[in-house]
C-alpha cells in the first residue's frame, strides 16, 4: 500500500523544505558569519516563538525517564555542534560534509537499540537509496571523486569528527523520539528547543572569548533591516521545522523519517541553482535520482 498521504511523511516534507529555506537564507543574509555564529541564530531565532508556546498548552506529567532522556540529549547536541564546527574549520567541505549523509543508515541500528524499530526489507533499501544519493549531492564535481572523502577518512580528523557528527545524530534523533514518547510532540517540540536556545548561547560564551563576543554583536547592531528580517524569517522557519519534525517522528519509524527529511538537500541545490547560480545541476541530478527513489521505497514501505 502506497503511504505517501500518510500525514508523517507530509510533515517531513515540511521539515525538509523549512530547513532548506533556513540554510538558503543564512547564506544569502548571513554569509559574513562564522558557523558557530549561525548556529548561534538557528537556536536564539525561534526562541521568541517556542518558548511561550510551551505555557499555552497543558504540560504532561514528566517522570524521571524524560528527565534523564533530556540530560543525556543536551550533552550529545552541544558535542555534536563542536565537532562540526571543528570538521568545517579542518577540512574542505567536500570532503566532510558528505559524511553527514550516513546519518540515516546509523539510525537504523540505534532505532533497534533505543527505541526496539525495525525496518522492512523494502524500507531498509529505501534508506540506502536516500544515504548513497546525499552523498551523491555532498560531492563536489571536478574537486572529489566519488570515494575521496572515504579516503580523507584516513588523512583528515575533520572528515572523522564529521562521521562522529553523523553518528552522533543518529542516537539524538532517537532520544529526541523516546522523549515524545515520555511527553507528547506538541510540548516536547517547543520545550528542548527552548532549552537549547537558553543552554547553547550560555554555553558558548564559556567557549568563546569577550572579543568574539563583542565582534558578533557588533555584527548585528550594524546589520541593518536585511539582518534582522532575516533572522526573523529563520525564526519563523525553524519553529515550523521542530513542530514537523516532532510531530513526524512521533508518528513513524524514526529511520524512515530521518531519510525523508534528508530530501532537504535536494530542495537546497534547487534552491542555490535559483538565487546563487550554483551547479553544475546534472551530476548533482543523479544523487537526485537515487533520493527521490529512496524516499518511494520508504513511503511505499510497511
Amino acid at each position: 500500500m502506497v503511504n505517501i498521504v500518510s500525514p508523517w511523511f507530509g510533515l517531513a516534507l515540511i521539515a525538509a523544505l523549512s530547513t532548506a529555506i533556513t540554510d538558503t537564507i543564512l547564506k544569502g543574509a548571513l554569509s559574513k558569519l562564522e558557523p558557530g555564529e549561525m548556529a548561534l541564530v538557528r537556536f536564539l531565532a525561534p526562541l521568541p516563538l517556542l518558548l511561550p508556546s510551551i505555557f499555552l498548552q497543558d504540560i504532561p506529567r514528566l517522570d524521571f525517564r524524560f528527565w534523564l532522556t533530556l540530560t543525556s540529549l543536551v550533552p550529545l547536541e552541544i558535542l555534536a555542534m563542536l565537532l562540526y564546527m571543528k570538521a568545517l574549520r579542518m577540512s574542505e567541505m567536500s570532503l566532510s560534509i558528505p559524511m553527514l549523509a550516513f546519518t540515516p543508515s546509523f539510525i537504523v541500528v540505534t532505532g533497534w537499540l533505543i527505541l526496539g524499530e525495525t525496518v522492512s526489507t523494502r524500507g531498509f533499501w529505501g534508506i540506502m537509496s536516500t544515504v548513497f544519493g546525499a552523498y551523491l549531492l555532498h560531492l563536489t564535481p571536478g574537486k572529489s571523486g566519488p570515494f575521496e572523502p572515504f579516503r580523507a577518512l584516513l588523512n583528515h580528523k575533520g572528515s572523522r569528527y564529521m562521521l562522529a557528527v553523523s553518528l552522533i545524530y543518529s542516537v539524538t534523533s532517537c532520544l529526541g523520539k523516546r522523549a515524545i514518547l515520555y511527553s507528547s510532540p506538541l510540548f516536547f517540540a517547543p520545550f528542548y528547543f527552548s532549552f537549547l536556545g537558553i543552554i547553547v548561547p550560555l554555553f558558548f560564551s564559556l567557549y568563546w572569548n569577550e572579543n568574539a563576543l563583542n565582534r558578533l554583536g557588533a555584527k548585528f547592531v550594524n546589520g541593518g533591516i536585511r539582518m534582522w528580517g532575516a533572522v526573523i524569517s529563520i525564526g519563523i522557519l525553524q519553529s515550523i521545522m521542530v513542530y514537523s519534525h516532532m510531530l513526524s517522528i512521533s508518528l513513524s519509524n524514526a529511520a524512515y523519517m530521518i531519510a525523508v527529511k534528508r530530501t532537504s538537500l535536494l530542495f537546497s541545490i534547487l534552491f542555490g541553482a535559483i538565487f546563487f547560480k550554483e551547479g553544475p545541476l546534472l551530476p548533482r541530478g543523479i544523487g537526485g535520482i537515487f533520493m527521490l527513489l529512496g524516499v518511494y521505497l520508504v513511503a511505499t514501505s510497511k
